[in-house]
């Protein structure tokens, strides 16, 4: 059941990421469209925005062609493709996913009413909310300057 549980969210996101195939081909149009110039150049002036749309269309270019499974058959591909399934699977059997998971007999163990439980399980949820947001926030404040 564990398995299914984290097989099904998986294929989900696959079948997504097919639907917005088209999605990305057209935001790949408007990465090289007069308007991206007019925000990279409020960004870093006209010289900054000409090499940047250069810089993207090279790269749009170079990468036509279709990756295959090939690929993963290299040499340390393969390893690093197992060592990140592996620490993805791990990430879900450990960390907060108990506490999500177990919060209710954590806290009851604990000495808590029900009340209480559900309060915990509440801040809970907001701090791992806001956490997130707040980390972004001063990444983009203070981690991407040059």
């Amino acid at each position: 059941m564990d398995v299914l549980c984290m097989l099904c969210p998986s294929v989900y996101f696959l079948f997504l990421c097919g639907l917005f195939r088209k999605a990305q081909d057209g935001w790949l149009r408007f990465v090289i469209s007069p308007e991206a110039h007019k925000i990279l150049a409020r960004i870093g002036g006209n010289d900054y925005a000409f090499a940047e749309l250069a810089s993207i269309e090279q790269t749009l270019s170079e990468s036509g062609e279709k990756a295959n499974l090939r690929l993963l058959k290299q040499p340390g591909i393969s390893k690093l493709l197992l060592l990140g399934i592996v620490l993805a699977i791990f990430q879900q059997w450990c960390g907060i996913n108990v506490i999500f998971n177990y919060a209710q007999e954590i806290f009851s163990n604990a000495g808590y009413s029900v009340s209480d439980i559900l309060f915990n399980i509440v801040i809970t949820g907001c701090v791992t909310w806001h956490l997130p947001l707040s980390e972004c926030s001063l990444w983009i404040n203070w981690g991407e300057k040059p």
